[in-house]
C-alpha cells in the first residue's frame, strides 16, 4: 500500500477550513508547525518503509492535532471528523506511540526549542526573566495492569499511592512556558534502587 499522497497532514487540514476568528487557534498551530525543521531521521532514528501508508511524520501531525478536534485518544479518533480526511485506524496510533525505539524526550526538546525560538524574536520577550523550572508530580494507578507499578511518596496527600513519581524540566519567560525534559520513575524499592520507567535520552 503507497504512502498517502500528501507531504504533509497540516496542508491538507487547512484546505477544509475556513481561515476566520473561529479557526484561529487551527491555523495558529498548523502554521507555526509548518515552519518547524522535522526530519524522521533525527526525530525518530529512522525513515518510513516504503510500503506503509502513512509515514512517520503524517502520524506525529496527526497526533499533534488531536486537541484541535477534541479528541482524547486514538480510539476516539475513529469517530472523529479528522478520521474522514485521513481514514486510519486506531491501532495506527497505538503502534506508533507504544513503539520502544522512539525516544520521546528527544522529540519533545526538539519541539520545545524551536517553539522556544520563536517565543525568543517576540518583542516583550526581551525584557522578561526566563527561568528553569523543576516540577515533581505523582501519577495514580489508573488501570487494572501497568508494567514496572509501585508505591511512591505523594507529598501533596502527604501518603504513600500505587503510581508513579514524574519530574519535569521546564522554561519560562513569565507569559510562555513549556516542557524541555521529562522522566517518569520509581521510588527506592528493597534494593533501594530508584527505576527509571523512562530512559534518559543519550
Amino acid at each position: 500500500m503507497p504512502i498517502y499522497k500528501s507531504n504533509s497532514i497540516l496542508s491538507e487540514i487547512s484546505v477544509f477550513f475556513k481561515k476566520d476568528d473561529s479557526n484561529s487557534a487551527l491555523f495558529t498551530l498548523t502554521d507555526m508547525l509548518k515552519g518547524f525543521n522535522m526530519s524522521e531521521k533525527v526525530l525518530f532514528g529512522s525513515r518510513s518503509k516504503c510500503n506503509s501508508k502513512y509515514s512517520l511524520l503524517q502520524v506525529l501531525e496527526l497526533l499533534i492535532m488531536f486537541p484541535c478536534f477534541m479528541i482524547k485518544n486514538p480510539y476516539n479518533y475513529c469517530r472523529s471528523s479528522l478520521s474522514g480526511f485521513f481514514g486510519c485506524e486506531k491501532d495506527v496510533f497505538y503502534r506508533f506511540v507504544n513503539n520502544e525505539i522512539y525516544d520521546w524526550r528527544k522529540i519533545l526538546y526538539h519541539f520545545t526549542i524551536q517553539i522556544w525560538n520563536k517565543v525568543r524574536v517576540r518583542s516583550d520577550h526581551k525584557h522578561q526573566t526566563v527561568c528553569l523550572m523543576v516540577d515533581d508530580t505523582d501519577f495514580p494507578k489508573t488501570g487494572r495492569r501497568i508494567e514496572n507499578i509501585g508505591r511512591v511518596y505523594s507529598h501533596l496527600g502527604h501518603k504513600t499511592i500505587l503510581g508513579f513519581k514524574s519530574l519535569f524540566l521546564g522554561i519560562t519567560d513569565g507569559k510562555s512556558q513549556f516542557i524541555l525534559d521529562f522522566a517518569i520513575l520509581g521510588e527506592k524499592g528493597r534494593k533501594n534502587i530508584i527505576l527509571p520507567i523512562i530512559q534518559t535520552t543519550g
